[in-house]
């Protein structure tokens, strides 16, 4: 599988990673946006070689969001 994104979207229940019947993203902030959906999703990132990895899961109707790296260092 070559491409050049590095997110892809697809619901939960599947379990393993189709390359056919994922929504691939062009940054994790699409892939949040792409995952509100009614039902559990999860968003797999895609390495330099194309082996999918199991990101994050979100849950049905769940308002999920990247944060940005000014959100990120009013934690530290």
């Amino acid at each position: 599988m070559t491409t050049s994104t590095t997110w892809a979207v697809q619901p939960a229940d599947w379990f393993n990673f189709d390359p056919h019947g994922a929504d691939y993203c062009i940054s994790i902030d699409h892939a949040y946006r792409v995952a509100q959906q009614p039902q559990d999703m999860m968003i797999w990132r895609i390495n330099g070689n194309g082996e999918p990895i199991r990101w994050v899961r979100v849950y049905g109707e769940e308002h999920a969001r990247s944060m940005t790296v000014a959100e990120l260092s009013h934690l530290v």
